[in-house]
This record gives C-alpha cells, structure tokens and sequence, in this order.
C-alpha cells in the first residue's frame, strides 16, 4: 500500500510528500534491508530540504544504494519532469542495472520478491526496459 501510494504521488506531481516515505523507512528497517533504509533517508532529505538535485547526484545515489526501487522511481519521475539530451540513455541504463540486480536477488531468494510487499504491475512495467 505504501509503494503504491509513492508511486500513484510521483505519477500525479514527479514528486512525493514526506508522510508517505515514513512507511517504507518502517517496512524495510524491519526487513533490515540498510541499503533500503538508507535510500529511503535519501528521498526523505531531498523532500524535506527541497534539495536541487540533477541527474549526475541521483546516479550516485542510486549506486550507493544498490538502485532501490523507490530512488529509481524517483530518478526516473525526475528524468520524465527534467529531461536533458541524455535522459533516455540514462534512463535505460538505470532500469537495465536495476533488473540486473533484481534478477540476482530472485535467483538468492524468491520470498524478498513474492511477498505482501510485491510490486504492483503498473509500477513494474513503468520500471521494466523497453
């Protein structure tokens, strides 16, 4: 419910409001995911500071954090919303490490993919590569 929510709010806006990070921070502190908390606190930072962000920022970002869904989301809302002569080559490029990684999470251990916190297909298609 939470990730839908994050999503549906930077689908309208390209945004998201604090309040709707809180239960993710929550989910995934409980998973112990801390590369997930940690990109969490980062979405939290640009939202609560109105940080100018660019692409070059949220790249690094989503390195550090293993391109975590919610990030990526929000990096590719911001390429949507801000697009520059290389937009859709970066784009493709964080979607394409993103299912790389996502594979290989699979391949270790399908419940953290199949589970009450799965993702919504909207969601996943928005986020597969074309």
């Amino acid at each position: 419910m939470s990730r839908r929510a994050f999503y549906l709010s930077l689908k309208k806006s390209g945004n998201c409001e604090k309040e709707i990070l809180y239960p993710l921070h929550r989910i995934y502190r409980q998973q112990g995911s801390v590369t997930d908390v940690q990109a969490i606190e980062i979405l939290q930072e640009i939202v609560e500071s109105e940080r100018k962000i660019n692409p070059e920022f949220l790249d690094a970002k989503l390195k550090q954090t293993g391109y975590n869904r919610e990030l990526l989301l929000f990096s590719l809302f911001y390429l949507q919303r801000n697009p520059t002569q290389d937009s859709n080559l970066k784009a493709e490029e964080w979607k394409s490490h993103f299912a790389k990684i996502r594979k290989q999470k699979e391949e270790e251990d399908l419940s953290q993919i199949i589970s009450p916190f799965a993702y919504d297909s909207e969601e996943s298609s928005f986020l597969s590569e074309r």
